[in-house]
């Protein structure tokens, strides 16, 4: 876990430091860790360091707090002292870095190859819709209403749609295997999928269409995207999660997801075992759903966070003038209270999971 957090921690931090190299802002400290320097190195202007306490990092920039004493050429490369638009870039290069890092493991991941369940039925259940239309174990589904699929994941998006509402569906069946001989047959069926109850992602009741088969498992392929297509897939999958992760906020706001979901770093230590163990893909996966998430709470308008410092460079941009010291500063304290407290509820629900 820790060598995953580090690699998150680096591109995030990495982000802001070459931001803030590139518009001239000087770089006093680039730490991975808090607490106890086990590690320092300084090369130039900036000091490297490695500390003892791996959850966290942070880079210090020169003349970042504002009552701070600089001299005339510290002046010049103030962090606060720059203009608003640069500080909004360089608050924002963390999270974006983060992003920028799913983005590319998920794009090597589809060039490298992912494994897609193809349409073979395992199995049919008893008194489903899909039995009670005729269709056997072993049969391939090749179409749905005229339109040619390859992929499980295309059967459940028209069946789910599809409650009470008859689907044409064409499947291929054999009739004919011998050691030498192999012979298929092309069977036109008619299902109507069962308006059903399930939970989405979110544990909410939704109503789907279902006909009642089971995916065989021995359909899987392993499909490779090419370079083009690899950076489309990846950058579709880097929304796609950003998206669940914002609605899964938002239901956890609305009391839809319960708060003992929210986890820290023992879960994380869990669930990067069990994609480790799972294979190097899910593993991939893992780091990039991680670094998105490391991206949105990063970007939550909390003073201490690097959402804090857009929102406060967003007001001045807007109202032409920077906000003021006592605002900072109640608005910090706020912040570190908001983030403290996040942290021990997650510290806590994760005790709570050891000794359940």
């Amino acid at each position: 876990m820790f060598f995953l957090l580090g690699i998150l921690i680096f591109i995030h931090e990495l982000g802001h430091y070459l931001v803030a190299r590139r518009n001239g802002v000087g770089v006093d400290v680039f730490a991975l860790g808090f607490g106890y320097t086990l590690i320092s190195k300084k090369f130039g202007e900036t000091e490297y360091k490695l500390c003892a306490f791996p959850l966290g990092g942070y880079v210090k920039l020169t003349g970042d707090d504002p009552d701070e004493e600089l001299s005339e050429k510290d002046q010049a490369r103030s962090f606060s002292l720059a203009t608003p638009f640069t500080r909004l870039s360089i608050a924002f290069a963390g999270p974006f870095f983060n992003f920028l890092l799913a983005f590319l493991v998920f794009t090597v991941v589809y060039m490298i190859g992912v494994p897609v369940p193809g349409t073979k039925v395992g199995k049919v259940m008893e008194n489903s819709a899909a039995g009670a239309a005729g269709m056997l174990d072993g049969d391939v589904i090749i179409s749905l209403n005229g339109n040619p699929i390859t992929q499980w994941d295309e059967l459940i998006a028209v069946v789910h749609k599809s409650p009470g509402i008859p689907v044409a569906m064409e499947v291929e069946r054999m009739k004919e295997k011998t050691d030498t001989v192999e012979r298929t047959e092309i069977i036109q069926l008619t299902v109507t999928p069962k308006e059903s109850k399930v939970k989405n992602l979110f544990g909410e009741d939704e109503r789907v269409g279902l006909i009642g088969v089971q995916l065989d498992e021995t359909s899987f392929e392993t499909k490779r995207y090419n370079p083009i297509s690899a950076i489309m897939m990846g950058a579709e999958r880097t929304y796609f999660i950003t998206k669940m992760c914002l609605v899964g906020i938002w239901k956890m706001i609305e009391g839809v997801i319960p708060k003992e979901s929210i986890g820290g770093p023992i879960m994380i230590l869990q669930m990067a075992g069990q994609q480790a163990s799972a294979g190097l893909m899910q593993y991939a996966g893992f780091i990039a759903f991680i670094s998105i998430n490391l991206a949105i709470i990063n970007l939550f308008p909390i003073p201490v966070l690097d959402g804090g410092h857009i929102l406060f460079s967003i007001i001045e941009i807007l109202t032409g003038k920077p906000v003021g010291d006592k605002t900072r500063e109640y608005s910090t304290r706020v912040g570190i209270a908001l983030l403290g407290t996040l942290m021990i509820f997650a510290f806590y629900n994760d005790i709570m999971r050891l000794v359940q």
